[in-house]
């Protein structure tokens, strides 16, 4: 049951903030410069350099996940299908509904309405996510 709690609050969380990122979040960033072009120039720069952390901690991860000791198997089965699927399923379902929103909003709006949805999410994560463990600890 917690594996679907994970794939709920993931699916709440993860899939909102990708729809902002990439379809709010360059228009609202562009328009913040003084011409568009410059502000396409910037924003290439930022999400470029966005892409080379994410590949550092990409070829960092394995490393850790080592150093934790976790089950590989476990944390792939959590990735490939928590992760990744409820973030595909979620960019489709939320894409259209967003975009709508904020064609007949403001951005300031759907901004407000997004973080909302976030909010009830972790809320909701907060009474289904727990370690019943208490003894689990990671190994140095």
């Amino acid at each position: 049951m917690v594996f679907t709690y994970l794939f709920i609050y993931l699916f709440g969380t993860v899939c909102i903030y990708t729809v902002y990122d990439q379809q709010l979040f360059p228009v609202y960033f562009v328009e913040l410069f003084p011409t568009e072009e410059e502000g396409n120039r910037i924003y290439g720069i930022l999400n470029s350099a966005q892409v080379f952390v994410e590949a550092l901690f990409l070829f960092l991860a394995p490393f850790i996940v080592n150093k934790v000791d976790f089950d590989v198997r476990l944390s792939a089965t959590v990735y490939l299908i928590g992760f990744k699927v409820s973030s595909e399923i979620g960019v489709i379902v939320f894409s259209s509904i967003v975009g709508r929103l904020n064609d007949v909003t403001s951005y300031e709006a759907t901004f407000y309405i997004l973080g909302a949805i976030v909010v009830i999410f972790v809320i909701f994560s907060i009474f289904t996510l727990k370690n019943n463990d208490r003894e689990q600890k990671f190994r140095p």
